[in-house]
């Protein structure tokens, strides 16, 4: 499992290192994409709070561990995939 983590850690530097090189100096953004971006965090951060809410009630109620994990993971993962769809839907409906 170390050496999975030591692999995959050092693939994902070399990958993050080669896209800062060839983006470096193309960064070009207007007030419309900071306001997507703001738009599509809110929207994801309201799903993964509400999850996290659950997680801690669910906590406070002695819930078995796993249902526990799993809505937090669950929580967390739909909260991202909400905010990647408000972002795309911005963009191609127009914000």
């Amino acid at each position: 499992m170390l050496w999975a983590l030591i692999l995959g850690g050092g693939l994902y530097a070399l990958v993050m290192l080669v896209l800062w090189i060839r983006v470096r100096g193309a960064a070009h953004t207007d007030a419309r994409d900071h306001e997507i971006e703001r738009y599509a965090a809110t929207a994801g951060s309201g799903l993964t709070g509400v999850a996290v809410l659950a997680t801690l009630v669910m906590l406070a109620l002695a819930a078995p561990l796993f249902w526990t994990a799993t809505v937090l993971f669950a929580g967390s993962f739909l909260g991202s995939v909400v905010s990647t769809g408000v972002t795309l839907s911005a963009y191609r409906r127009g914000f």
